[in-house]
């Protein structure tokens, strides 16, 4: 608790970005909740629930592995900072959408401000690794799970109380404003990353004075973006984990979609009901990322052993959600997913930042990303799709079976597997 607090007093750049990310979180969590809300009220559609929700995260596939490598390229502050600026536009956006006519610009926009955000998140990662010292790093990931847990809290209530109230409208406005706000707790990160840049690298980049060739440079950022996957396949600890949260991602897909849908056909409540239900999810997440700190104390060889057992521990309590007969029953499955998959989460943040050398961390992480998000989506619309014809209690009992498949099979193959030294590659960020 003290190394938490400690943390987050004495490291101002780290202050700044939990601030900046937990005020983008605020607005992304209302965003959502407006945007399934309305497309309930357009629809009446679980595929276009699950199209909608997909478009959220398929955009990670292209943008990123771009994503990774601006992050190990330029500094990260100044991608974070662009990213939320032209985020804050798009947000605004969604107002335009009001007819059923206009869902095609319901699902432009949340294709367009999750690009973005694909730019946004490995930089953010690698960022935080960058300005905390290496044995802060799981303390760290907790509390930016945590905080992220609240704002979910705070988010979803709030939100599904606003817009029953006074419409989707407000929601799109308050995450417009929260994006740049975010921006404006970076500034001094970007200061700072910059004088660094400028006493180091620049006079580096003008002793070469050369041309710089287009076609060469997106060709470099494709091989350097590579190192990210060799990070990954030659790093067995690393790699296992990867793979495990991509069998999670495949499972995860079902719950995701499932709350808006249950809501909507099973529970009842509206956009108050949902907000309940996102915020149960949230509440679950803070205990767990709090719990994950005091288990592991940032052990990264124990959290590698027991990584999966989370996942498991997540499959009981989603079929506990999807099977509960009222509300209040969801709420309580939602806390129970809530606080495995925080602790499942901050572990695995934890095992990639700490056996990953920092010069390929963005690229490392955009990878593990990219995998997940684009698994996440493919799955949510399959989901979609299912949820109009099944019922959607076997659909996210399906969705449970994958990710306990998942974590069974990593811990299995983590007890068998004898540690061997891993490889680490050095001088990989050169083009």
């Amino acid at each position: 608790m003290w190394g938490k607090v400690g943390l987050i007093r004495d490291n101002i750049l780290f202050r700044r970005i939990i601030y900046a990310a937990f005020v983008s979180s605020l607005g992304d969590w209302f965003n959502s909740i407006a945007v399934i809300t309305l497309v309930l009220t357009l629809t009446h559609s679980s595929l276009a629930v699950g199209v909608t929700l997909a478009m959220r995260v398929i955009p990670y596939l292209i943008a990123g592995p771009i994503g990774g490598v601006l992050s190990d390229r330029l500094r990260r502050t100044q991608v974070m900072i662009a990213c939320d600026l032209i985020r804050s536009v798009l947000a605004l956006g969604f107002l335009f959408v009001l007819r059923m006519e206009d869902i095609w610009l319901l699902y432009v926009l949340s294709t367009t401000l999750v690009f973005f955000s694909a730019f946004y998140g490995p930089a953010r990662s690698a960022y935080l690794s960058s300005i905390v010292k290496k044995e802060n790093i799981g303390i760290a990931s907790s509390i930016t799970t945590g905080l992220n847990g609240i704002a979910m809290i705070l988010g979803f209530s709030l939100a599904g109380i606003t817009i029953a109230e006074f419409g989707v409208s407000i929601a799109f406005v308050f995450n417009a404003f929260s994006f740049i706000f975010s921006a404006f707790f970076l500034v001094k990160g970007a200061r700072s990353e910059f004088a660094q840049y400028r006493d180091s690298v620049m006079p580096i980049a003008k002793s070469k004075n050369a041309n710089v060739d287009v076609t060469k440079l997106i060709v470099s950022y494709w091989a350097s973006f590579k190192i990210g996957v060799y990070g990954i396949t030659r790093n067995k600890p690393v790699a296992f984990v990867v793979y495990l949260f991509m069998g999670g991602a495949i499972g995860g897909g079902a719950i995701n979609v499932l709350i808006s849908v249950m809501v909507d056909q099973v529970f009842g409540g509206g956009s108050k009901g949902l907000g309940l239900l996102y915020a149960s999810l949230g509440a679950g997440t803070i205990v767990g990322s709090f719990t994950t700190e005091r288990l592991f104390k940032g052990n990264h060889k124990r959290m590698q052993a027991t990584v999966g057992l989370t996942l498991v521990l997540e499959a009981l309590f989603q079929i506990f959600f999807v099977n509960s007969p009222n509300l209040s029953g969801a709420m309580l499955g939602l806390i129970g997913v809530g606080y495995a998959s925080a602790l499942s989460n901050a572990m695995e943040l934890t095992i990639i930042a700490s056996l990953t050398p920092n010069e390929i961390q963005g690229r490392v992480f955009s990878v593990s990303e990219t995998l997940k998000a684009t698994l996440l989506g493919i799955s949510m619309m399959l989901v979609g799709l299912l949820t109009s014809r099944v019922a959607p209690q076997h659909v996210g009992d399906l969705g449970a079976i994958i990710i306990f498949c998942s974590g069974l099979l990593y811990t299995l193959m983590y007890k068998s597997y004898k540690r061997k030294d891993v490889e680490v590659i050095q001088g990989s960020n050169k083009i």
